[in-house]
């Protein structure tokens, strides 16, 4: 099971078609750090949904 202690909104829209080194250089940006246990949720300009754990983007 994935734990998931936090979840973080970003307020800004994103590209979906980034991939995952571009959504963590996001993420660090936009929330200053990517910490473990905690998912991140961005839209796109559609108001899509996108959420990515940070042990999934981190290599």
């Amino acid at each position: 099971m994935i734990r998931i202690n936090r979840i973080w909104l970003a307020t800004e829209p994103m590209d979906m078609r980034a991939g995952p080194d571009t959504c963590l250089a996001r993420v660090v940006s936009v929330f200053s750090e990517a910490k473990p246990h905690q998912a991140y949720v961005f839209l796109n300009g559609s108001s899509g949904i996108t959420v990515g754990k940070n042990e999934h983007i981190l290599r």
